[in-house]
């Protein structure tokens, strides 16, 4: 298989400008007017090379490319263009696009410290800043699914929640909105009631209100905000979200302890 880099005669983990540099040497050489008697030739060999070149010179472009190559291509390719992104080292978007990387490659302790690297020494850093729309949703999906494997939930609810509006306000990959919510459900109804106190919980519960999940979890959701409530000798609002809970969900299940606790039993 003949690809860009072996037109452009370049190796798979070339910088910009060795890339830039192979063209102009190879333009010169196969440009039709270097080339009178096989002027023919010359024509294809140069479509063939400014092809190539439109491809490589594009990062996003290269990446695209370089998905589609076989396997073991790509996997020499990952390699090569991680080391190329870690030598520019006082370059913020090449940092944004190892963060990225080692996400996609499921490196996540090494991407959380560059992460909070990222964020602590350049101020009002924002990725959207350095990575296309695309890439911006997946980064900070997969931070969100790191920060939450790591234990650090509070950090996993507020990046979640980030995308799933900015996923709404863009419409560009609305397969995220149904995973997120699922996520959020998953944190809201089991991890928040096991590790934080009461109080604490109240204040995750209070900043996942206006997402709009699906009709079970909604309830499920307030059933747990009623919990918190009880726990906090708060009857009247653990009643009213209670209620809430009820009223879009009949038949919801596992609230005879706290039924007892509002009857006062």
């Amino acid at each position: 298989m003949t690809t860009h880099y072996d037109i452009l005669k370049v190796g798979r983990g070339a910088s910009d400008e060795e890339i830039k540099m192979s063209f102009r040497r190879l333009a010169k050489k196969y440009h039709p007017d270097s080339n009178p008697s096989r002027a023919r030739w010359a024509h294809d060999k140069m479509l063939r090379i400014l092809a190539a070149y439109s491809v490589l010179r594009d990062s996003d472009k290269r990446v695209a490319y370089n998905r589609t190559l076989p396997k073991g291509i790509e996997n020499e390719l990952r390699k090569a263009y991680w080391e190329r992104l870690r030598k520019r080292e006082g370059d913020i978007a090449a940092k944004a696009r190892m963060l990225l990387f080692d996400l996609v490659r499921g490196e996540r302790a090494m991407a959380l410290r560059l992460y909070d690297e990222l964020v602590s020494g350049n101020g009002g850093f924002d990725l959207i800043d350095y990575l296309s729309v695309p890439d911006y949703l997946d980064c900070k999906f997969l931070l969100a699914e790191a920060y939450q494997l790591a234990g650090n939930i509070d950090e996993a609810l507020r990046l979640y929640r980030e995308v799933y509006f900015e996923d709404k306000r863009c419409s560009y990959y609305n397969h995220f909105s149904g995973e997120i919510k699922d996520r959020i459900t998953r944190i809201c109804c089991h991890d928040i009631p096991r590790v934080r106190v009461p109080r604490v919980a109240l204040e995750c519960f209070d900043r996942m209100v206006d997402i709009k999940f699906p009709k079970m979890d909604r309830a499920h959701f307030y059933k747990k905000v009623a919990e918190a409530y009880a726990s906090l000798d708060d009857l009247a609002c653990a009643r009213l979200n209670l209620d809430r809970a009820l009223s879009i969900y009949p038949r919801l299940g596992g609230i005879k302890k706290l039924l007892r606790k509002l009857n006062g039993n």
